[in-house]
């Protein structure tokens, strides 16, 4: 309850009464007028990203640094994107895997729309090396492979180096050449730097492929092997070892001196003595065979001591691979 008192304190009316009285106060509210207040605070930033190198679309993050701005990703297939951001200048950068990031700066009026592609740079590096074959001549024409998603191919010259740029990254590196084993190794490329990867090839056996040798020296009339004969014998056994499914056959033969029959014999003992050679080498028996052809097939007449000497001879037949 009022009293008189409290009310004579109260400003008197203009109508000279005193009376209790308040303030009502209604707001109204549209949220539609706000809406259009907020859109017209925004401008439309698109554009499309793609690679630089090969204008293909590139899939990545377009982030809006220092800005409360929520990132936007491109399309991986057509590299397109939209967003609504804030009108004013706005700070713009692409992040994509295997590329280098890229900025801008734009500045957007209200509703306004802006088109704004990003042509990203690979980060490459520079990959190059040697092809040798394993008495260290140049290979040509060998093929380098790097990757294997998306590789870079390329092959070496005619002194057997290649040299090729990749995105940065850790791949295969695999390497081929007719006639040689193919080999392969791992490698991490880093932007902007140079690795250098190099190969030395084995040379690969062909089924059918004959080899001859008539400086394998063994004693006169004897299927003893002498000393000089071991370091050809030793790259036998180390071709043999590059080519683990290959087999092969040994062939003894001599020349005409002597007996037929005794020669036959002799060329199968000697055929004999270069398998225990490579067996104790630790060439597996079982891809040799040895087989003795005697006098039967001369290279050259036996008419001279040099052509005699050709016909001493021991031959490797590979048999298969």
């Amino acid at each position: 309850m009022v009293t008189q008192a409290q009310r004579a304190e109260r400003a008197p009316l203009p109508i000279g009464g005193v009376f209790d009285w308040g303030v009502g106060l209604a707001l109204g509210f549209s949220s539609d007028m706000m809406g259009k207040e907020e859109v017209a605070n925004f401008a439309v930033l698109s554009g499309i990203v793609t690679d630089s190198l090969t204008g293909e679309a590139v899939f990545s993050t377009i982030t809006f640094p220092g800005v409360a701005i929520a990132n936007v990703t491109s399309d991986e297939v057509t590299g397109f994107y939209t967003h609504n951001i804030p009108s004013g200048e706005v700070p713009v950068t692409v992040v994509a895997a295997g590329y280098r990031d890229a900025s801008a700066v734009v500045v957007l009026g209200r509703n306004q729309s802006i088109s704004l592609d990003f042509a990203l740079v690979p980060n490459l590096g520079t990959i190059s090396g040697s092809v040798k074959d394993g008495e260290g001549r140049p290979i040509q024409n060998a093929t380098v492979t790097i990757g294997s998603t998306n590789p870079v191919t390329v092959t070496t010259s005619s002194v057997g180096i290649y040299s090729a740029q990749v995105e940065a990254g850790t791949w295969p590196v695999a390497v081929q050449a007719e006639g040689y084993i193919s080999d392969n190794q791992t490698t991490t490329i880093i932007a902007n730097e140079t690795m250098s990867v190099s190969f030395t090839l084995r040379s690969a056996l062909r089924a059918g492929e004959v080899m001859s040798f008539d400086n394998i020296y063994f004693a006169s009339g004897s299927s003893n092997l002498k000393p000089e004969s071991f370091p050809i014998l030793d790259s036998v056994a180390i071709l043999l070892r590059d080519n683990p499914s290959a087999r092969m056959q040994i062939a003894g033969h001599t020349d005409s001196d002597g007996g037929e029959s005794a020669n036959q014999t002799l060329s199968q003992n000697r055929a004999q003595s270069v398998y225990q050679y490579l067996v104790s080498k630790g060439i597996a028996g079982n891809r040799l065979t040895t087989i003795g052809h005697g006098e039967t097939n001369p290279v050259v007449p036996n008419n001279s001591a040099a052509n005699k000497a050709r016909n001493r001879r021991i031959e490797f037949t590979v048999l298969s691979i």
